[in-house]
């Protein structure tokens, strides 16, 4: 049976691997297009798509007690959320 986001954030949470996995398996593409598409040419040439990417997931992922689960629309609004913060700064 395959875990909803709820679970999986908790899990994740809590440090499990398998957790992280699916998590990453289902948003890390989308997250990369994401991050494709908003940064700029200037961080770009410093920073690839998929190290800011994966800056993002870890972010989320240290501070996924801290999301209350409103659906996955909600994750997937967190989740861009922190790429754009990520994105902006200097």
């Amino acid at each position: 049976m395959r875990d909803d986001l709820e679970t999986l954030l908790r899990r994740a949470s809590q440090h499990d691997e398998s957790a992280v996995a699916v998590l990453l398996q289902q948003h890390l593409p989308a997250l990369r297009a994401f991050v494709r598409l908003k940064a700029g040419p200037m961080l770009l040439a410093k920073e690839s798509c998929s190290d800011l990417a994966q800056s993002v997931c870890r972010d989320v992922l240290e501070n996924a007690d801290r999301f209350r689960f409103g659906g996955d629309a909600e994750f997937r609004k967190w989740l861009f959320t922190t790429a754009m913060r990520k994105i902006r700064l200097p």
